[in-house]
């Protein structure tokens, strides 16, 4: 863990009022020590411990300022480019929150960082009661931590992350590069999620199918229990979960339910699958069915199909089995031509 570079700037207001309270702009970049990369260090890990989503910029929204001045800073990476990111972006945050009548703001912690030789730049909005002691310097027009070792990273209010070498390589990847943490989960945090520029989230049904996929790829950790038998355990698990909790899900716990490790199945599809999911989501079933397996079997034959295929290119008759799949008919009929 490294940082790179850091501003802090002070932008808050009482909730149930209108306009802003207190407005402190830093002029110079924090002097950087092991404590803010410890600290950061932490603030990294709330990101795959909190409600997290992953998504993008919205491309259409051609003059949002966070987008802009990121694309600015990326093209010329200097320490003045960089606070004039911070400066505007905040900047316009304050346009955006002074009527929000439930907005407080905050610390907000503007970071140019690496973990494990990946980059990234954040946004952090941190508060005292939260543990985030600091104090604005009105001499020298600067933040100053007055204790780097104690922060409650827990439960961050809002957060913003951009993964710079998916970012860079978004014409040809498709892979979501942006993380936030909303933690208030309500229109509360709407004018944050606005403020960066930030697409909706992925939907259930996709990622669904992400999880069906690493489950599927993944199997079974135990090699004398088949396929079909893992993958049925599998579904009736997520789905009993999904209808006790309210219709979501929490895919760590799917992780150590079915493998015995938490962070097995977010590993897998980041590293293998080179896809994102997010923490909490909610199942689509349809998608969901595609794990359950029906098997039959009499002497001679012997028939393996995906439960989602019912009522689509497979149908139970009275007395028979419809199957339309062309490319089946067309394996079959080889097989055929080849034996006479």
């Amino acid at each position: 863990m490294k940082v790179l570079r850091l501003a802090i700037h002070q932008l808050e207001k009482e909730s149930r009022t209108r306009g802003i309270k207190l407005y402190n702009s830093s002029n110079t970049l924090m002097i950087l020590d092991p404590g803010i990369d410890r600290m950061f260090e932490e603030i990294h890990k709330s990101f795959e411990l909190d409600k997290t989503r992953h998504c993008k910029f919205i491309p259409e929204q051609v003059t949002n300022t966070v987008m802009l001045n990121t694309n600015k800073y990326l093209m010329d990476e200097r320490d003045e480019v960089f606070m004039d990111y911070t400066k505007a972006s905040l900047d316009n945050l304050a346009s955006r929150i002074e009527n929000e009548v439930f907005a407080t703001g905050g610390y907000y912690l503007f970071a140019d960082y690496t973990f494990n030789e990946t980059r990234y730049l954040a946004i952090i909005l941190a508060r005292k009661k939260d543990g985030f002691n600091i104090e604005f310097n009105d001499q020298a027009s600067t933040f100053d931590f007055k204790d780097t070792k104690n922060i409650n990273t827990d439960k961050l209010a809002m957060a913003y992350r951009l993964n710079t070498g998916i970012y860079a390589n978004r014409a040809t990847n498709d892979r979501n590069y942006m993380a936030l943490v909303t933690n208030q989960g309500d229109k509360m945090s709407d004018y944050f999620i606005k403020w960066v520029n930030a697409s909706e989230p992925v939907n259930g049904r996709i990622q669904t199918g992400i999880l069906v996929s690493a489950l599927k790829n993944i199997g079974s950790p135990d090699p004398e229990e088949d396929e079909t038998t893992f993958q049925n355990r599998a579904y009736h698990y997520i789905y009993d979960y999904k209808k006790i909790n309210k219709g979501s899900v929490n895919i760590d716990k799917i992780s150590e339910y079915l493998y015995g490790d938490p962070a097995l199945l977010r590993k897998y599809i980041s590293e293998e699958l080179d896809r994102d999911i997010d923490p909490d989501i909610r199942p689509d079933i349809g998608s969901l069915k595609s794990l359950i397996q029906i098997k039959a079997q009499v002497n001679g034959i012997i028939v393996t199909i995906e439960a989602s295929r019912f009522g689509n290119d497979v149908d139970l008759l009275p007395g028979g089995l419809l199957i339309r799949n062309q490319s089946i008919i067309n394996q079959i009929q080889s097989q055929r031509n080849a034996e006479e």
